[in-house]
């Protein structure tokens, strides 16, 4: 079954920046909470891959330090981003992020999260990631 999870953002800052921060996963890594290194393994037409290094806290006190490959694609120029990987054991994940703007300088981001794989491990993944991607935008729109 599915787990599937949306987080809105709204940003005050111009929609391309933002844009090329998410595009870019090693920009987008410079503000996860978790991710300590993204490395570009290959650009192509249709995708770019990264392997990316995490080091997270599962439930505030269990260590983890996930290693993976993601793929982002570029669905729609200037509109929507998609990411996968094969996260941990038999579990992917696909991110949406789908870009508009509703004044000069704000821009709102709809993430859509997707998960499939073991449920107690998606149920887990699902909250580490609303976690960090909470903060990930707080951090970005600072830097911004």
């Amino acid at each position: 079954m599915p787990h599937i999870q949306q987080l809105d953002h709204r940003i005050n800052c111009q929609l391309q920046n933002v844009y090329s921060s998410i595009l870019d996963m090693r920009q987008f890594g410079e503000h996860h909470p978790y991710m300590q290194q993204v490395t570009l393994l290959q650009s192509t037409d249709e995708f770019t891959e990264y392997h990316i290094s995490e080091m997270v806290w599962i439930f505030g006190f269990i260590p983890q330090w996930p290693k993976y490959t993601a793929k982002v694609f570029e669905r729609v120029k200037s509109r929507h981003i998609q990411y996968t990987s094969a996260v941990k054991g038999g579990v992917d994940l696909k991110i949406d992020f789908l870009f508009s703007d509703n004044r000069a300088n704000t821009t709102l981001v709809n993430e859509h999260v997707h998960l499939t794989g073991n449920d107690l491990v998606c149920k887990i993944l699902l909250s580490t990631i609303k976690k960090a991607h909470l903060e990930l935008f707080h951090r970005l729109e600072q830097k911004l």
